[in-house]
């Protein structure tokens, strides 16, 4: 499922930490939209020198959101109507760190020149512009609070 998370990212632009949130219930593959509604992060825990994993609500209010499926992405989707994590189909999740760490040895075996997990969001966004999307639209797919954060931080077309 791994694999389909990082695909799930370059399809719809979610954050990493809203992926691996992500609960089976989330998705509703009638409807073909998935609501994003919480992040995972590991933070550095203030009473000691340890870090920890919080899963909370999302970063700001427009990072809630519903944000339609890929129909190419439905038959991958194999996934039953329950409390189980997205990416393990258990009750456990993986941390950003863990599926960045994955994708690197994907890159790396394929041959790939490195680049973050996260410019799958950025290289999303640019398509959608490239293929001509509404500008408010995209923005509210990516959880932005204005268009302008959209367009300057991430879309990346070719002139």
């Amino acid at each position: 499922m791994r694999c389909i998370g990082i695909l799930l990212i370059l399809c719809s632009g979610i954050r990493i930490g809203e992926l691996c949130a992500l609960k089976n219930n989330d998705f509703d593959l009638i409807k073909k939209e998935v609501t994003i509604h919480k992040t995972l992060q590991r933070i550095q825990d203030i009473n000691s020198q340890r870090t920890k994993v919080i899963i909370d609500t999302t970063k700001t209010q427009q990072s809630t959101r519903i944000i339609p499926i890929s129909e190419s992405l439905i038959p991958y989707l194999n996934i039953e109507s329950n409390e189980n994590y997205f990416l393990t189909q258990t009750t456990k999740y993986i941390e950003p760190r863990s599926l960045r760490y994955f994708f690197k040895r994907i890159l790396e075996r394929l041959e790939i020149p490195y680049v973050t997990i996260h410019s799958l969001r950025h290289y999303f966004a640019s398509q959608c512009i490239e293929l001509g999307f509404d500008y408010n639209c995209l923005s509210e797919i990516l959880g932005h609070a204005s268009v302008s954060t959209t367009m300057n931080l991430y879309v990346h077309t070719k002139k």
